[in-house]
């Protein structure tokens, strides 16, 4: 297992009347009733998005650090997440061997 944390930023949507979060190293979002739903939510999202991506053996960004997220945003709440995600042994189901095998396929092609 490895540990991966990503800062979060929150920002209220007083149209709809939630919260939206970004974790925007990965352009990965989230929304809520609440900051801790919205939280909860973006901890699940960036656990499935790191997960397939190993799976996929894709490159995945190094994450800001909670300064620089700070100043980007110094007047939005920004939270820390962190998620444990498995780094090896990773098995894929046949649908994301498929995916896989079609990803190579189109990546190959556009290289030629």
């Amino acid at each position: 297992m490895k540990n991966c944390v990503y800062p979060l930023v929150v920002y209220a949507d007083k149209e709809d009347n939630c919260y939206v979060g970004l974790l925007p190293d990965l352009d990965i979002t989230a929304v809520g009733d609440t900051v801790e739903t919205t939280f909860i939510s973006a901890i699940e999202n960036l656990k499935m998005y790191l997960n397939f991506a190993n799976k996929m053996e894709t490159e995945i960004s190094e994450p800001s650090t909670y300064v620089e997220t700070i100043g980007l945003n110094p007047k939005r709440i920004v939270l820390l997440t962190m998620v444990e995600v498995e780094a090896n042994n990773l098995v894929l189901s046949t649908e994301e061997q498929q995916y896989k095998k079609f990803l190579t396929s189109m990546l190959v092609d556009k290289e030629a």
